[in-house]
């Protein structure tokens, strides 16, 4: 059970979660984008101390500045700096 559900008194409903990502995933595949998320994201956001369902929006946009802006920091790193990131 995640935290926040034992914390706020929450109940979550499987097939309500299960629908909400099915029409994401079809919305997603006419607008060329991925849909996903999951309850250890929701448990991260909720250690991170995010008190809003914006923070996932916050994130994106972030990363969003990171790709376009910030991209020409990373060029002159070495691989080796970059392979030990565990995204790459």
């Amino acid at each position: 059970m995640l935290p926040s559900v034992s914390k706020y008194g929450c109940e979550i409903d499987a097939n309500q979660e299960l629908i909400a990502l099915g029409v994401a995933t079809a919305g997603s595949g006419f607008l060329g984008g991925a849909a996903g998320g999951s309850l250890s994201q929701s448990a991260v956001n909720e250690g991170a101390g995010a008190r809003s369902q914006l923070s996932p929006l916050v994130a994106t946009l972030l990363a969003l500045v990171t790709v376009l802006f910030l991209t020409p920091l990373f060029t002159n790193l070495p691989e080796a700096v970059l392979a030990g990131y565990p995204g790459s």
